[in-house]
């Protein structure tokens, strides 16, 4: 299954459902999936953030990064035509989860929940996700 950057970067860094589900690959409990273009935007959503609010006490972008790269699986992106994305930047994680053959999206942004499925993959809330797991 594939975590967008949403779920990624607040799994990462605080508690939640996003945070059970990085922990839930963390103990290989289920296989994160994530391609190049995907770790591009996360290092990038990071190092704003960074500039913005996390000034003290974290280890950086770069660490976050590199610690969900051990937990995910690199999938190369397939060619997608998703016409009716709201946000065409959204093209990117579907291509990895089509490329990949994940099953599901675990997503909190409302231009991809919209959709609810995409070429046969769910698209789903982080909680819904966990409860569809049975580990919520």
């Amino acid at each position: 299954m594939l975590a967008d950057n949403s779920v990624v970067v607040s799994g990462m860094l605080w508690s939640g459902p996003p945070s059970r589900v990085i922990e839930a690959a963390r103990s290989s409990r289920l296989q994160l999936l994530t391609s190049a273009e995907l770790l591009t935007e996360l290092r990038n959503a990071l190092d704003r953030l960074t500039a913005r609010v996390l000034n003290r006490g974290w280890p950086g972008a770069e660490a976050v990064v590199a610690e969900f790269q051990s937990i995910a699986e690199l999938v190369v992106r397939a060619e997608v035509s998703a016409p009716a994305l709201r946000d065409v930047a959204d093209t990117h994680v579907l291509a990895a989860a089509f490329g990949g053959g994940a099953n599901l999206v675990a997503t909190s942004d409302r231009d991809l929940l919209v959709l609810r499925e995409f070429q046969g993959i769910g698209i789903v809330t982080p909680g819904e996700l966990l409860h569809t797991l049975g580990l919520d």
